[in-house]
């Protein structure tokens, strides 16, 4: 697989893999265990003996290390907060590029178009930050850890999608959907059951001549099957036994030592832990589900989980950092409503696909009153529906 990803050529991957359980016993032997107590009652006398200081260094040290220096006389927090919040230009001030900033503002904040197009264009999109709200202020009540535990920051891109115009592919750019941390004691599946995807909560099956069995059963409860592809190794999820063993196909392709790729492991998701894994931090791995939905994974930090920083709850985890920011559909018939319908090959819409609210969607295709389908609407011309 180097020699398809060219890691050696990508400067964000990481050189060489690491090894989570190795890289744990290490810590655990250059004694970091008594840096994993450090609270706030104690953490002045450690940073004393450390540094060798005396006291009167110590409050020097407190006064020039202050957050409070860090701030500027004059700056505005607000702005680097939130965009929507503007601020007013000088208009006694005769600048074209402040002209130009004026009219982008007011304009941004009448047009959702141009603000769509405006927020598209970023190198970075916005992220949707999650608070810890669990972390323990209370330092008596936290329980001394005996041993090592890593957090590792996993990053869940969504799937890529490919499209093909007058004969040339059109590949869409690489969007992390999800950026989660997990702990090194947890297994492979509990970081798959975090792990959402649009597809999981879709209808497995045609529902249109009856919408209401959408509504009882989703894709993720029909095909359970999944598996992690993680340094040459599958990991499938064979927790049903109606799973499908996604990887047996691959590794019987891959036998084949024409193609250069080499062979492959397979295990069991459900026996591996975390802290099992070999990883190369940066390196895009593999996450499969729903059949064909291809999704990649990239495992971006590891660090040593910290009393009085991170939650000490092991419930807590995996835990959802940051999430991306979704584009609203709406209805096609009102405009007003967000989407939850999406009708395919109907030819009484003027495009394909379609989307429908909730109300719109049953008047203009089924009878209020029975829920079944009116001959004279949408059948037999509404071949395919879909809850979004």
């Amino acid at each position: 697989m180097e020699r398809i990803h060219r890691p050696d050529s990508r400067p964000w991957i990481l050189a060489g893999s690491v090894k989570i359980n190795e890289l744990i016993e290490t810590w655990a032997q250059n004694q970091v265990m008594s840096e994993l107590n450090i609270n706030e009652h104690n953490l002045k006398d450690f940073v004393k003996s450390e540094l060798q200081i005396d006291d009167q260094m110590m409050i020097l040290l407190e006064k020039d290390s202050d957050v409070s220096n860090l701030d500027c006389e004059g700056d505005d927090e607000e702005l680097y907060v939130a965009y929507e919040k503007t601020f007013e230009v000088p208009s006694n001030v005769n600048l074209e590029t402040l002209r130009l900033q004026k009219q982008h503002i007011e304009r941004y904040a009448i047009d959702r178009c141009y603000r769509t197009a405006c927020l598209q264009s970023l190198r970075y999109r916005n992220q949707l930050i999650r608070v810890d709200k669990n972390t323990h202020s209370d330092v008596d009540s936290i329980t001394s850890i005996e041993r090592p535990i890593a957090i590792i920051t996993v990053q869940l891109y969504r799937p890529i999608r490919f499209s093909t115009h007058f004969g040339n592919t059109h590949r869409y750019s690489f969007v992390c959907d999800q950026e989660l941390e997990v702990l090194s004691s947890q297994w492979l599946t509990e970081l798959r059951d975090t792990l959402t995807c649009v597809s999981d909560i879709s209808n497995a099956s045609d529902c249109s001549l009856n919408p209401k069995v959408a509504l009882t059963q989703t894709a993720a409860d029909v095909y359970k099957s999944g598996l992690f592809f993680i340094n040459n190794t599958f990991y499938n999820d064979m927790r049903n036994r109606f799973n499908r063993d996604y990887s047996e196909p691959i590794i019987e392709w891959a036998k084949n030592q024409e193609r250069g790729i080499g062979t492959f492991e397979k295990k069991l998701m459900e026996e591996t832990k975390l802290s099992d894994l070999e990883i190369q931090l940066g390196y895009p791995y593999l996450y499969q589900h729903q059949g064909d939905c291809e999704h990649i994974l990239v495992f971006s930090d590891i660090r040593l989980l910290k009393p009085c920083v991170d939650s000490m709850d092991p419930k807590d985890y995996p835990k959802i950092v940051s999430t991306n920011r979704r584009t609203q559909v709406r209805c096609g018939i009102c405009n007003l409503n967000t989407a939850k319908w999406i009708t395919f090959d109907n030819q009484r819409l003027p495009e394909n696909p379609f989307f429908f609210c909730e109300t719109c969607f049953y008047s203009f295709n089924y009878d209020n009153n029975d829920m079944k389908v009116n001959p004279f609407k949408a059948y037999p011309y509404l071949d395919k529906s879909a809850l979004l």
